[in-house]
Formats: structure tokens, sequence, C-alpha cells
């Protein structure tokens, strides 16, 4: 049976929560691994929090500069840098592992040897910490395409910290995608690392994937991940150009291929139109940006006018663009 050394990385800028993460990963049931720390040019005293913990686990470093939420994902890789483990797992400076998260881990890569990459099942927490929501089940074992399918069509939420990697995959295929403010960078690097062999989901709650008003992932205007999204976007179309290896794959990957462009251009819209709310009585001004960028993200002009004039309502009263 194998016996891992797995990588805990937190990529850290705000010490508000810092504190419950590092210990929810010292109270791992599971005792081989390291904690890889990276301080993303705080202003913050991050290293007094992480010094007040007393195990030689813990390794902390500190950029000369800040990577900023449009280049989140560089201090990800930049955490991956200093690993040493075997596989790795990437939380927030604000989330927590619950207990058995390693060892369950452990547990299906004993089960999956040849795997890539493994999820977690897990529970959103608020600012106190208490869960409201929790992900869906999911089969234990799932290929690469159905994973894709799986979260296209039933919108699943999942995060950077739910993923845990095999080190020398990620290091031999260029470390975590990289997008802008992370848009979409945890779900490409999923289906990256499960595309020939799949990938296999843990059956009982692991990690805490904290919501609150400090979020990172809420951060970033709407222009820059509407180009984002088109960078996405035109990765799926050159990655789905391969017939899946696994022939049971192959019904997942036509119908995602056949949807690919339904499903990017509703997140487009949704996001320009987002866009254009946040401009309150000024959206006649960001209606025409749009109109004139349309073609260098996939939209055509009609497409852009018509979700305008279906939503003009919601757009002038500032609330949030309605899910489809």
């Amino acid at each position: 049976m194998m016996q891992p050394k797995i990588a805990v990385t937190i990529p850290a800028f705000k010490g508000q929560y810092l504190g419950e993460a590092i210990k929810s990963v010292l109270s791992q049931s599971y005792s081989d691994f390291e904690l890889i720390i990276v301080d993303d040019c705080s202003p913050e005293d991050l290293f007094s929090i992480v010094s007040s913990f007393k195990d030689d686990r813990i390794r902390y470093f500190r950029n000369d500069n800040n990577c900023g939420s449009k280049d989140v994902v560089l201090n990800w890789n930049i955490c991956l840098s200093y690993c040493t483990g075997d596989y790795v797992v990437c939380i927030g400076d604000d989330d927590k592992l619950m207990p058995c998260c390693l060892e369950e881990y452990v547990k299906l890569i004993n089960k999956y040897p040849i795997l890539n990459v493994f999820h977690a099942k897990t529970q959103l927490i608020d600012e106190k910490s208490i869960p409201f929501c929790m992900q869906e089940s999911r089969s234990e074992f799932e290929t690469a395409h159905e994973l894709i399918y799986n979260v296209w069509s039933y919108k699943r939420q999942q995060f950077i910290g739910d993923f845990l990697y095999k080190v020398e995959w990620l290091r031999t295929n260029g470390g975590y995608c990289n997008f802008p403010y992370a848009f979409s960078s945890d779900w490409v690097t999923a289906f990256s690392a499960a595309k020939n062999k799949g990938i296999a989901n843990g059956q009982q709650f692991m990690f805490q994937y904290r919501i609150s008003r400090y979020t990172i992932s809420v951060a970033g205007n709407k222009t820059d991940k509407v180009y984002a999204c088109k960078q996405v976007w035109d990765w799926y179309k050159q990655s789905l150009k391969d017939t899946p290896i696994n022939s049971n794959d192959k019904l997942y990957w036509e119908l995602v291929s056949n949807n690919l462009d339904i499903y990017f251009q509703d997140t487009e819209r949704k996001l320009i139109f987002s866009d254009i709310k946040n401009e309150g009585w000024k959206f006649l001004y960001k209606l025409f940006y749009w109109l004139q960028e349309s073609k260098n993200v996939g939209l055509s002009k009609s497409a852009v006018f018509k979700t305008f004039l279906k939503n003009f309502n919601y757009i002038l009263l500032g609330i949030n663009f309605p899910e489809r």
C-alpha cells in the first residue's frame, strides 16, 4: 500500500482566516505531508501568523513582488515549485481541509494509482465557518469528458482546492493552467489531468471552501473576464479536436463538442451584461463597446443587442443578470 507524501500549498495574501486554514492542515489524520505557504507580498504580517505554529512540516516563503488577483495562478505555480511531495493540493488562505481529507485522498490513490487527478467532495462555509451548502454526490470514477459534461449540464461548483494532483504530471504539463483571474483555471487543469485516464471522486466530505466578501474569485472587472472566457473557449476548441482514447468517453465527447459554442456564448453574454449593468445609467457606453468587440469574443452584434433588450430592466435596476 502506497504512503505518498502530500504537499498542501497555500498561496496566501489575506490574514483573516489563514490561522484556521493552517490549523485544519495540521489536524489531518494522515501525517505524511508538507505545508507550503507562499506569502504574495502581502501588506499584512502573515509571517507572525505562520510562525505561531510550531511544526517542522511548515515551510514559509514570501514573494518579492505581488502576483495580484489577475495573475493569481502564477502564485499557485510558485507554490508548486517548492513542493517535494508526490501529490499536491492547493487551497485558499481562507479555506479548510476536513480532518479526513488527506487520508481519503490516499485511499483513492491506492485504488486508482494510475490517475493524475482526484477530487474532494466539498462543503461551502460562510464567514463564521458554518457550512451552508454542499456539492452534489458524484460517481467514484468519471472519464474526462463525462466530467466536463456534468460540470456544464448540472452547473457544478468546483474550486482549485477541490483537487489533488500528481506533482510529476503538473510539472511536466507546465503547472496549473493560467488564465486571468483564474477564470476556469481549476476546471481546465482538472480536465487536462483527467483527459486520458479519468478522475476519482471522494465519497465523503473532505474540503471546505469559504464564500465571503473577501473571496478573490469575485475580484476583477467583467471586461477582463470576458476576454479570459474567450481564451478558455479557444482552449476547449483545440482540446476537443482529439477523439477520446477511451471508447466509453466518446458519447460525452460528442455531447460536449456539440454544445461547446452554446455554453461559452451563454457564459459570455452573462459576463457582458453584468458588465453593462454595473455601469448604471452609463450603460450605453458599455453597450456600444461590446457591440464593437462582439466579433473578438465570438458573439454576433445581433446576439449582444438582443440579450441587451431582453434584460433591459435588469440593467437599469442594477440587479443580477438572470440565469437562463
